[in-house]
């Protein structure tokens, strides 16, 4: 499933606490009454309502809902070849890609390759302070 905006999430867990229908909820957040169940579901796994939800804050309560997921070796090797593409001006990422499909031979595609190196740099700037 895909994470449910932080905002959703709150409004999802404090109209539940206030003892309204799933159905309701759904209707309310303009959402899928499975994303409500979903929700609920996730928020009980880990403990969480909507007064632990105030505590921890709105995004912080939805990273705890939907924690990232772990790199795959694959992922991994993308993360190094972005810092080889930063630190080698004579590379370029029709290299790296071929580099990357060598040791992954059932990697991902040139264009997705790309896409994630540029994902990456984007995050790299934002950190920077250039974005």
């Amino acid at each position: 499933m895909k994470k449910t905006d932080p905002y959703i999430v709150s409004a999802i867990l404090k109209y539940h606490d206030a003892g309204l229908s799933l159905q309701r909820i759904a209707d309310m957040m303009n959402c899928a009454k499975t994303t409500v169940h979903d929700i609920l579901k996730r928020g009980e796994k880990q403990g969480i309502d909507y007064a632990k939800a105030q505590e921890l804050g709105v995004l912080s309560t939805a990273n705890v809902l939907y924690p990232p997921k772990p790199l795959t070796p694959s992922d991994e090797a993308i993360v190094e070849k972005y810092r080889k593409l930063c630190e080698d001006p004579k590379m370029n990422r029709m290299k790296l890609w071929k580099e990357y499909i060598l040791d992954y031979p059932d990697g991902i595609q040139y264009s997705q390759f790309c896409m994630r190196i540029k994902k990456l740099a984007k995050a790299d700037e934002s950190r920077r302070g250039y974005v």
